[in-house]
């Protein structure tokens, strides 16, 4: 009982490589024919598993953090990604003169042809 509380605080990728370090270790001891190769495999394959699982979650951990981080850089979490920039509202004025400027260029009739 004790041992499924332990197991249970173990990051889920220290146990994969624990499990997957003692089923290659073992594989490799039944390879020598002997039960103590058997044992020695298992033991070797449980401790390089682990190591490799530790240094798994930890480059995960790492690797969510600086993905959270650059989220909240660029606004992805708590910004204003999409967000159309603050623009500043024009006068009447200036929409006026955009406007006959516009009619100016596109409603003048062309010149006639010259022959």
């Amino acid at each position: 009982m004790a041992m499924m509380g332990l197991l249970k605080k173990v990051p889920p990728l220290v146990r994969v490589g624990a499990v997957s370090g003692a089923l290659g270790g073992a594989s490799v001891g039944v390879m020598a024919g002997t039960p103590a190769g058997v044992l020695l495999g298992l033991v070797l394959g449980v401790g390089a598993g682990t190591v490799a699982g530790v240094v798994m979650d930890r480059d995960d951990k790492r690797s969510s953090h600086r993905t959270r981080q650059l989220d909240d850089i660029i606004g992805v979490t708590n910004g204003s990604l999409g967000a159309p920039p603050s623009v500043p509202s024009r006068s009447e004025e200036d929409h006026e003169r955009e406007l006959r400027a516009w009619v100016t260029e596109w409603l003048t009739p062309p010149a006639p042809p010259v022959r």
